[in-house]
């Protein structure tokens, strides 16, 4: 009667479904969009499988997803790109599937896409999260170290009138006969006449 036996029928390839009823060639067969993946042959779109959150496929009829790199990420499903960190925030993680952590304290970065923050540096500070650089220390402050929140002040006795200082012996002393009782002086004005 004309019919052909089922065992001749070819299945699509894997990443591709076909819903033609008596097809006569593979050109019926579909591949799964961009954002998903087929791990099966299958007869409808529902066949293909959304990418997860944390990866993501820029190519049609694929048998996976692809993972994030460090430095980007992706919180929804069924994409096709991942999203850089953005400036203030890093990853080191690779398949990161929600946003990015925030730079801590005492660190910065500059750009999308970064793996880490950057320590700020000698005579600077951050006091904040998520920052795309580092203040300077004020007058009467200095700071040695790298990535802290915050300055040193210079000692009792002494003053600092200039920013950014690396160093406490930046703080220079009150002059012979005067005295500061006081943490963090900003001008050689701020030292007291000693008592006759």
């Amino acid at each position: 009667t004309g019919q052909i036996s089922v065992g001749v029928c070819k299945d699509c390839d894997i990443a591709k479904y076909s819903t033609t009823l008596g097809a006569i060639s593979s050109q019926s067969c579909v591949a799964c969009n961009a954002g998903k993946y087929g791990s099966v042959v299958g007869t409808a779109e529902s066949s293909c499988i959304a990418c997860p959150s944390g990866q993501s496929q820029n190519q049609l009829g694929q048998q996976q997803c692809v993972s994030c790199i460090a430095g980007y990420f992706q919180s929804a499903t069924t994409q096709t790109s991942c999203k850089a960190c953005s400036k203030g925030r890093y990853s080191n993680t690779a398949g990161l599937a929600s946003n990015c952590p925030l730079c801590p304290i005492g660190f910065f970065s500059t750009e999308d896409g970064l793996t880490s923050c950057q320590a700020c540096g000698k005579g600077t500070y951050q006091n904040e999260e998520e920052k795309v650089g580092c203040k300077d220390c004020v007058k009467g402050k200095y700071n040695d170290e790298t990535g802290l929140a915050s300055c040193k002040d210079c000692l009792q006795g002494r003053f600092l009138d200039q920013t950014a200082q690396i160093t406490a012996n930046s703080c220079n002393g009150c002059a012979k006969g005067k005295y500061g009782d006081a943490v963090g002086l900003i001008a050689a004005t701020d030292c007291k006449p000693c008592s006759k």
